[in-house]
């Protein structure tokens, strides 16, 4: 057996994780946003989690490695950025980095739910006119809500709005409008 600096074992699994060749054989292409493939790569995860979370290097790199080890091992043929950043916040919270989840988080909302709305309406305002613009209005005010619950309050905050505690008027504009 031979013994290297934990600093070396580091620096090996990266380049491992980066070579191409055999992992590639085993990791799907990624099917970008932009409508191009692209070859699989960890580093852009490991680099996005230290940009995104301020998570230390090492950690970042040992997320990474997990979710490198979990598309191997669930075979997965399709891979998209935002299935990338599923996976990622799925470890992030197995690790227990909660706060580095909700920092690396999308928000946004089920496409069921989306999908219910353009069927069935909007039932939360009887004023309210069935038409693209209040679809489009409601998306936006989910997204909002979202974005106040995970970034500017904080944890605590969060939960006495959500569990009635508090009631935060008009939350969708918290982070646009100053309260009178």
């Amino acid at each position: 057996m031979v013994l290297i600096r934990e600093s070396e074992a580091i620096e090996e699994n990266r380049n491992k994780l980066g070579k191409k060749g055999f992992l590639n054989n085993l990791l799907p292409r990624v099917f970008r946003t932009e409508g191009d493939v692209v070859t699989f790569e960890p580093k852009k995860i490991e680099e996005s989690i230290i940009n995104e979370t301020c998570i230390d290097p090492h950690s970042a790199n040992e997320i990474t490695q997990l979710v490198v080890r979990r598309i191997i091992s669930s075979g997965m043929k399709f891979l998209s950025g935002p299935h990338i950043r599923e996976i990622v916040c799925s470890i992030l919270s197995e690790e227990h980095y909660e706060e580095a989840r909700k920092l690396y988080t999308r928000i946004g909302m089920p496409l069921m739910d989306y999908e219910a709305i353009l069927e069935n309406g909007l039932n939360e305002n009887a004023n309210q006119h069935m038409n693209p613009e209040s679809i489009h209005h409601w998306a936006a005010n989910r997204i909002s809500d979202e974005y106040a619950l995970l970034r500017i309050l904080d944890s605590e905050e969060a939960h006495a709005h959500l569990y009635g505690d508090i009631h935060i008027h008009l939350l969708r504009y918290f982070d646009l409008r100053p309260f009178c």
